[in-house]
């Protein structure tokens, strides 16, 4: 929503099946009005203001952050797996 309302999107839509309890959840949850006859939702969008791109920004960041550190864990496991070998192996 934040990356929408900074690029002057101003309505987002959303199109689920109407059994589709959870993203229905979710899209209330988002402050969307869920219109039930067609599973359908809509969230009018407030306009931009500074503190939605810092946000947007620093999101951005975090997540970037978030994804290079269990990356970079995952390598590291694996390498040392590969050096010291898995447990329960026989050789």
């Amino acid at each position: 929503m934040a990356h929408s309302r900074n690029t002057r999107i101003e309505t987002l839509y959303v199109h689920c099946l109407a059994n589709n309890k959870a993203m229905m959840h979710l899209a209330q949850k988002a402050g969307m009005t869920v219109e039930y006859a067609y599973a359908d939702a809509c969230l009018k969008l407030p306009r931009a203001n500074p503190a939605t791109i810092v946000d947007e920004a620093a999101n951005e960041q975090w997540a970037d952050m978030d994804y290079a550190l269990k990356e970079n864990l995952k390598r590291s496991n694996e390498a040392w797996w590969w050096f010291l070998g898995r447990p329960g192996l026989v050789r």
